[in-house]
């Protein structure tokens, strides 16, 4: 797919007006808006893989912690309170963070990205408290 939109882009550079520029002194080539253009494309796929990454892992995230609950209740085991007021906690915070990666704008999406990856990290260490208290 990245060499088609790099076909695509050098295409796009070979027909635009003034596209020959270059070789005319003392004008400048229409480079520039192109090659953002192509970034801004990447920027875009990247942005659009990185969520439904991050989708899956919320789906599998909701998975164990379902199957933790069915098999803690049919065991009659229980965690203490605190971790699963943690657990619980990290998932409200890990699932908000991942409804904002879908909602972000351009401009936050570098921090809508990080706030995930951060509450991401705090559901998994959430999970590991959780799981040890379990034993």
């Amino acid at each position: 797919m990245k060499g088609i939109v790099a076909i695509a882009a050098l295409l796009v550079i070979a027909a635009a007006p003034g596209a020959h520029a270059a070789t005319r002194p003392g004008t400048t080539p229409a480079l520039p808006s192109v090659l953002r253009l192509t970034a801004a494309s990447d920027a875009s796929s990247d942005r659009d893989s990185f969520t439904r990454q991050a989708m899956d892992e919320m789906k599998e995230w909701q998975r164990k912690l379902h199957d933790a609950s069915t098999t803690a209740t049919a065991k009659g085991k229980a965690a203490s309170a605190a971790a699963e007021k943690d657990l619980h906690q990290a998932w409200v915070d890990a699932e908000a963070a991942s409804h904002r990666l879908q909602v972000a704008s351009a401009e936050g999406w570098n921090h809508a990205r990080d706030a995930y990856e951060r509450a991401s990290r705090q559901l998994a260490a959430a999970w590991h408290r959780f799981q040890s208290e379990e034993k």
